[in-house]
């Protein structure tokens, strides 16, 4: 019987390393743990100036990822803007976030935008974007109870919470609390 195969879409900024890319890394490692054949599809991305969130979005609408080397790609897991543009015929999104300095970061020190009638026309442009893509996935995940807030705030886009697993699995143990914690003499000195 054939792996199911799985392309991670991704976007990734040169030089940088966070906690998107940990969650794909993660991902990717436990799908192939559960015997699927995935890859992550990684594209770098710039987004200044403020023009180019758009050719980004363009380069994410002219990938095909039905099929590689002749073989049919079964699924498509996109993660945050521009990444699920592509289209596939069973596309899911478990979204990081979107592109946040267009949504709650707009009109504070943390966003390039402003409200010039330049800016809102990128603005509007990479909103409607968001609301026509995201909502063409086939499953809508995000990855925390805020960022499905911000969606259904922003998009009036439903989707489900679906928290990431963690990387270090079976290292954590819970028990009842007691009256007293621990402290590691080698980490007062």
């Amino acid at each position: 019987m054939r792996k199911k195969k799985i392309a991670i879409c991704a976007v990734q900024v040169p030089f940088n390393y966070g906690g998107a890319e940990v969650l794909v890394e993660e991902l990717n490692k436990q799908l192939r743990l559960r015997n699927f054949d995935s890859e992550i599809i990684n594209i770098p991305f710039k987004w200044y100036p403020k023009e180019r969130l758009i050719n980004e979005a363009f380069i994410w609408s002219m990938m095909d990822l039905t099929e590689s080397n002749g073989e049919k790609i079964d699924m498509v897991i996109c993660t945050k803007y521009p990444s699920y543009i592509v289209k596939h015929p069973n596309k899911v999104v478990w979204l990081f976030h979107q592109h946040r300095s267009i949504y709650e970061l707009l009109g504070t020190s943390y966003s390039e935008f402003s409200q010039t009638s330049d800016d809102l026309k990128i603005i509007n442009h990479v909103r409607d974007i968001d609301n026509k893509f995201l909502s063409q996935a086939n499953q809508l995940f995000a990855i925390s109870q805020n960022v499905k807030d911000r969606l259904l705030k922003y998009n009036q886009i439903e989707s489900e919470v679906l928290y990431p697993p963690t990387k270090h699995e079976g290292k954590y143990k819970s028990a009842e609390s007691q009256d007293y914690i621990f402290r590691r003499v080698d980490l007062i000195r």
